[in-house]
């Protein structure tokens, strides 16, 4: 499949994200973040249920049901963990919230190490689409804790009740926030350049390393992007471990200035090759 088709259909599912993420929103809040977070599992397990056919309409139609799931398990199960710590009687001078979302992004990065070695494996000896064939089983299981272990909070719950011209209004007052701010903003760009930067890095570095290897090995030799992947989570983990450390003792604001030109450094790199 050429790059091109392949990016095209990489930007379905980030479309979908950018349309649908606040209706995603206004669903969780309408239904309840359980409901929302099982439609989201499904939606995703369609999207990668999709890659086994050969059709490329289903293939856009399935990353774009994917860009849906993600939307939704991007935000519902985080409103029902702060939810649920906000209903329970906890000690307001332990950090439950910041606690939990650190332990959270380091186990992130272990399981996607992990991730990245059975897709290896499934790639391996079932072909490119052996990885998109096991997704559906972890989403399944994690279908099942959440039917089984979830209870929708009270919070939750009132929030049913709320009226639609106030959820129509929720959107306005966040850009009202937002506009009323210049730091905001100016961390709203920073943010959106960078992360842009990262979704090209993600589109392209497969295509680009395959087309390099083939030219300097043949077109015999395919990459170990499992392997490859899982180092990208290595060094993410090993990321995440040094910031902790050094933000005890450089101001984050230092700390964001060394990191950006870092990572404007290491994109850079890409044109010496």
């Amino acid at each position: 499949m050429p790059v091109n088709t392949i990016s095209h259909i990489s930007l379905t599912g980030y479309a979908a994200i950018a349309l649908l993420g606040p209706l995603a929103g206004k669903i969780s809040q309408a239904y309840g973040t359980r409901i929302a977070t099982m439609v989201g599992m499904a939606c995703y397990g369609l999207g990668s249920l999709s890659v086994a056919a050969n059709s490329l309409p289903i293939l856009f139609l399935g990353r774009a049901c994917a860009g849906v799931g993600q939307s939704f398990l991007s935000n519902a199960p985080e409103s029902w963990f702060i939810a649920e710590i906000k209903q329970k009687d906890r000690d307001p001078h332990v950090n439950f919230l910041g606690e939990t979302f650190g332990i959270a992004y380091s186990f992130d990065s272990i399981i996607a190490i992990a991730a990245g070695q059975l897709a290896q494996w499934a790639a391996a000896s079932q072909g490119p689409t052996g990885p998109f064939t096991y997704s559906p089983w972890f989403l399944l299981l994690g279908s099942m804790c959440v039917l089984l272990s979830w209870s929708e909070s009270p919070t939750n719950s009132a929030s049913r009740e709320v009226s639609s011209s106030a959820s129509q209004t929720s959107i306005q007052d966040t850009l009202r926030i937002i506009i009323s701010d210049p730091k905001i903003i100016c961390l709203g760009i920073v943010q959106s350049l960078f992360e842009a930067a990262m979704y090209i890095f993600v589109i392209t570095w497969a295509p680009l390393m395959l087309e390099t290897i083939q030219a300097s090995l043949g077109d015999s030799v395919a990459p170990p992007y499992g392997k490859i992947f899982s180092c990208f989570m290595a060094a993410c983990l090993l990321g995440s471990t040094l910031f902790t450390i050094i933000i005890k003792v450089v101001r984050l604001e230092r700390v964001m200035t060394i990191l950006l030109a870092t990572a404007a450094l290491a994109l850079a790199s890409a044109l010496l090759s």
